[in-house]
């Protein structure tokens, strides 16, 4: 059986900033904002930004044997989210979704990839243009404490979200090498017919294909 830990939270300060996926070895130089767009067709750009939220983004691990099976980007839509988690309140965080009717999920697009090293790098290449000259390292520096971090989630100890800064760049983590598949997802209202950004889901490649669906039905 699987469980769920939200393993970290950050915010996006800009609707031209996203979380761009790279293998580690590829992480760019520090860009300028212009030329961000570079990267779109090579590399999974994470669609997180709905243009108004001041929620938290969370990282989700999905856990199966002591194994990361999947890692999600999810944008709660419950705008007393972060007040509700610093008092340690007990609550699903896709909770937001199901009140407001959004109880479908669909992908709106796709990518596969591979990673060489195992090594994944997450960088806002946008907050790298504009905060830090520092930020393509502090993300690549974080993979020591953000693996120790992971292993030990995976190893049973349950420890509260750590908050990812806008000065970190994004943060990197040790997988596995070989192939992966990304998803942007968004929850849909079946009556309305009205779409949100629910956010991003990635994995390794496998035969399975497993649907995607919301963590309250699996």
């Amino acid at each position: 059986m699987s469980i769920y830990h939200v393993w970290a939270r950050f915010n996006l300060y800009s609707d031209e900033d996203e979380l761009t996926i790279f293998d580690m070895s590829e992480v760019p130089l520090i860009e300028h904002d212009v030329i961000v767009t570079e990267y779109e067709k090579e590399f999974f750009k994470c669609d997180l930004h709905d243009g108004y939220s001041e929620t938290s983004y969370l990282v989700v691990l999905k856990i199966n044997k002591n194994k990361l099976e999947e890692l999600r980007l999810i944008q709660p839509l419950e705008w007393e989210y972060d007040e509700k988690i610093n008092k340690n309140e007990k609550l699903n965080i896709e909770d937001g979704f199901f009140d407001e009717g959004y109880t479908k999920l669909q992908i709106t697009n796709s990518l596969k990839f591979t990673s060489k090293t195992g090594k994944l790098s997450f960088r806002s290449l946008y907050q790298g243009s504009m905060y830090s000259d520092d930020v393509r390292e502090n993300c690549i520096n974080s993979l020591k404490k953000n693996d120790l971090d992971i292993n030990g989630i995976l190893a049973g100890w349950r420890k509260s979200p750590s908050f990812i800064n806008k000065e970190d760049g994004g943060f990197s983590f040790t997988w596995k090498k070989g192939g992966y598949e990304a998803f942007n997802i968004s929850a849909e209202n079946p009556k309305t017919k009205e779409s949100f950004i629910y956010g991003s889901v990635i994995r390794p490649q496998s035969d399975k294909k497993d649907k995607i669906d919301f963590i309250i039905n699996e």
